[in-house]
């Protein structure tokens, strides 16, 4: 399988279309470097060939120095691509370097490195070198073994499982740049610590493997639109409840009020007007 090196990484091509950009709709995002948001487009023919496209009509892209003619070219093994700023060159799986008994699944989401064993186990189950909490997960998914020139996804027997987009149901040869779909979970595949992920120092301590069992957790939109409005109802109830009690507590206070508004007016009122049962008073005769 073909794959693009840029530095220190690599990234595999095919099946399907690799984009490259700054922009997060790309699938290899490079930010800076004056890089369109989708700059170029790489696809790999049936036949093999890799077909290179110009992904925004302003991008600057080249070919051994050469800027692209038009939209579209083919490429050969040892080519070297300029985009923006960047140079990137297409090489053949087989002229990679020496094996490494050295793996890492890095999860780009989450901003989480595993560090491959011998055997890495992948499931729900909380024994698993690789933890995922997701109701699409099996308790033993799939596990990554080494197998002495390289390391190998083997699956379990109906868990779907993804290799670069296609579902493998057998064991399969791992090599850098590969992406592994499990549940919600995408993870790529490499033999040395991704340089760009973070300090190397601290990307080593996110490879220890108790904290590659730490459970991972997944918020999509649905379900995070759910929880806020599960949240703004309990607020809203909260307020409502709130409100009813200061409206009964001002309609008692008003009560009170004229209530004892109007007892001195019935007294008074009570003393100054005559009853009329009772009998006249006597007027005094004249001298």
């Amino acid at each position: 399988m073909p794959y693009l090196e840029f530095g220190q990484q690599s990234r595999s091509l095919g099946p399907g279309v690799l984009s490259i950009g700054s922009g997060a709709e790309a699938g290899w995002r490079i930010r800076e470097h004056d890089l369109a948001r989708v700059h170029a487009l790489f696809v790999v023919e049936r036949d093999g060939r890799v077909l290179l496209t110009r992904g925004s009509p302003d991008a600057l892209v080249a070919v051994n120095g050469v800027e692209l003619p038009e939209d579209s070219q083919y490429l050969a093994y040892g080519d070297r691509v300029r985009l923006g700023s960047i140079e990137l060159t297409l090489l053949e799986a087989s002229s990679q370097r020496a094996e490494t008994n050295e793996g890492y699944f890095r999860d780009t989401r989450r901003d989480r490195l595993y560090k491959l064993g011998e055997v890495s186990e992948i499931g729900r189950d909380s024994g698993s070198n690789i933890l995922l909490l997701e109701p699409e997960v099996s308790r033993h998914h799939a596990e990554v073994r080494w197998e002495g020139t390289g390391f190998v996804l083997a699956p379990r027997s109906g868990a779907v499982t993804l290799l670069n987009g296609t579902r493998v149901d057998s064991p399969s040869k791992l090599t850098d740049g590969d992406v592994v779909t499990i549940g919600r979970t995408t993870m790529r595949f490499s033999t040395r610590v991704p340089p760009n992920s973070a300090l190397e120092e601290g990307i080593r301590r996110r490879a220890d493997p108790r904290v590659a069992q730490l459970p991972t957790s997944f918020v999509g939109a649905y379900e995070s639109h759910r929880r806020r409005r599960r949240s703004n109802r309990k607020r809203l109830g909260k307020v409502a409840v709130v409100a009813v009690a200061a409206a009964a507590l001002i309609a008692g206070l008003v009560t009170a009020y004229e209530r004892s508004l109007a007892s001195p007016r019935a007294v008074t009122a009570g003393a100054a007007t005559p009853n009329a049962a009772d009998p006249p008073a006597a007027v005094a005769a004249p001298h």
